[in-house]
């Protein structure tokens, strides 16, 4: 589900009297953006995705009107395989070239974009609905909507980052003495919510003597 850009209105303008309407969109989609960058506060699973044998990274569609932020996690039908850095796989050399004897063999992905994943050691083979993807997301700039998350969670965190940018827009509704504070606290909130969200939202359970894990 999405969220309208308009929702955010009640907890921005009354804290910049006189800002235009389209002015507080633009700087709750900016901060939107920034807010899901830093925090992976917006997930979304994608389909399984066709893989080709060979070296050619899988190109991974963004949802509609979102930006692909990074991969945070892949599963293949063997189990989950592992993102590796590029100075990572570099300190193997001849990567680029290794092709797995079978589908177990493909233990690592790394993404050369944030649209982009190429499996290591190459896939044996091709194979349809083979790779199953965990991705942070973020609104599109011509995004009209945000992800849901971030009105029902985070509303206040959202508008304290429109908020520090509206106030230093050169215009008459700007108190340029508080954007300061507002970009302070928008970066305290992102600081803070990234660790919550790398967690997870479920508690950790009470655990018995009955529990496998």
């Amino acid at each position: 589900m999405a969220a309208a850009l308009s929702a955010f209105e009640r907890f921005v303008l009354p804290f910049v009297a006189g800002a235009p309407v389209p002015a507080v969109h633009d700087a709750v989609l900016d901060a939107a953006i920034e807010f899901c960058t830093r925090t992976r506060a917006a997930r979304q699973t994608l389909a399984p995705l066709d893989v080709a044998a060979g070296p050619v990274p899988v190109q991974i569609p963004a949802p509609a009107g979102m930006q692909l932020v990074e991969v945070y996690a892949a599963w293949l039908p063997e189990g989950e395989i592992f993102p590796a850095t590029r100075p990572e796989l570099d300190a193997a050399p001849g990567w680029q070239a290794l092709v797995a004897a079978d589908w177990r063999g493909v233990l690592r992905f790394y993404c050369p974009a944030p649209d982009q994943i190429r499996l290591v050691p190459q896939a044996p083979a091709a194979m349809a609905d083979a790779l199953t993807l965990e991705v942070i997301v973020a609104p599109a700039r011509e995004a009209t909507e945000v992800p849901d998350i971030l009105l029902q969670r985070y509303p206040e965190q959202v508008a304290a980052g429109a908020l520090a940018r509206l106030h230093q827009h050169p215009a008459s509704y700007a108190d340029p003495a508080r954007a300061a504070s507002y970009l302070t606290m928008f970066d305290n909130y992102c600081t803070t919510l990234a660790d919550q969200s790398n967690h997870g939202f479920s508690n950790q359970p009470l655990r018995t003597g009955r529990d496998a894990l």
